[in-house]
């Protein structure tokens, strides 16, 4: 297992509450939206399983013992209602486990009633860990860009949430219909491109995830500024990526932290181009931004940065979209809606 750097905080302090983090995952182990691994080849489903959707719980942590990083006086998991959640009790365990193996794709770990889990390549505990939502989000609408299974979206409808999911694949290439079948979910998932969204046709959140998306992405900013547009001021946007601070592309799959290769540029915001196939085996993989670009991207598109954890090769960032005349005047100058001068 590689070594993980501790996290680093930068910027003020969140308003949501803050804890201890560690991930367990390789470096090379990817959150993101486009890693489409539908075989499903995880073979110890024991050592990492989300602790999604258990009969009467919805948040826990890996079925493999690890000890709880929540401070003293919180809690490990949140009562889910029922009344709102009818699939979670009315499937056998005999139907669940047939919905889950007829599933042809699935790409997160999420663990059903009845002890059943999905064979997901890819366990997000630890994220959903890191982006310390609220336990009651009541009231607030959600946007979950790249839901993919839809392990972030139904995690934020259990709390009491509106969610709108969104993916660019098809829904039948994605585990999404399955789980949402089982937990009785009402979360809508679309398939749209993150370029298209608009406020008309999605209307506006409260909080927004993007995670694991930008670095895929072609126009990062551009997707930024879409979210912005479907953001309400003082809404609350969860992005993250990978990051080029510790994981600076030498070679294919070789890499050296950028303190060692440029240390003067430590600190500047930076990002390196990768083109399809030469540093990763992942060709969709595009940009990889050091924290420092990816908080300045996201405050160019009208957002204030709150927090910036990092470890190893990801980063999470949390800012509330702001209402700043300056940035607005610049940005729709840039989009041609605002003449020069």
């Amino acid at each position: 297992m590689t070594a993980r750097s501790a996290p680093t905080t930068h910027g003020p302090r969140s308003r949501l509450p803050t804890r201890p983090l560690r991930c367990d995952r390789p470096k090379s182990y990817c959150s993101g939206w486009c890693c489409f691994r539908g075989q499903g080849q995880s073979s110890d489903l024991a050592s990492g399983l989300l602790l999604l959707a258990l009969e009467g719980t919805h948040v826990g942590f890996h079925a493999a013992a690890q000890r709880s990083t929540r401070p003293e006086g919180t809690l490990d998991t949140v009562a889910v209602n029922s009344a709102t959640l009818p699939g979670m009790s009315s499937l056998s365990r005999e139907e669940i486990s047939s919905l889950v193996a007829a599933t042809e794709h699935w790409h997160h770990v999420i663990r059903f009633p009845h002890g059943i889990a999905s064979p997901g390549a890819y366990d997000p505990t630890d994220l959903l860990e890191r982006l310390a939502l609220p336990n009651d989000m009541t009231g607030m609408r959600v946007l979950d860009v790249g839901t993919r299974d839809g392990f972030f979206a139904f995690a934020c409808e259990q709390r009491g949430a509106e969610v709108i999911a969104i993916d660019h694949a098809a829904p039948q290439l994605t585990g999404f219909p399955t789980a949402k079948r089982i937990l009785g979910a009402k979360t809508d998932y679309q398939q749209a491109n993150v370029y298209d969204l608009t406020a008309k046709s999605f209307g506006f959140f409260d909080t927004i995830l993007c995670l694991g998306v930008v670095y895929h992405l072609r126009h990062p900013l551009l997707c930024l500024d879409r979210l912005r547009d479907l953001a309400k001021s003082g809404a609350t946007l969860l992005v993250e990526s990978l990051v080029c601070d510790d994981r600076f592309f030498v070679a294919r799959e070789e890499a050296k932290s950028l303190r060692e290769l440029a240390p003067a540029l430590t600190g500047f915001p930076i990002a390196q181009f990768l083109p399809a196939y030469r540093f990763h085996s992942d060709g969709s993989n595009k940009w990889s931004p050091n924290a420092a670009c990816l908080q300045a991207m996201i405050e160019e598109a009208r957002f204030d940065v709150e927090r910036c954890d990092t470890w190893g090769d990801r980063a999470l960032v949390q800012a509330v979209a702001v209402d700043d005349p300056e940035r607005t005047r610049l940005n729709e100058m840039d989009r041609g809606l605002r003449n020069v001068f």
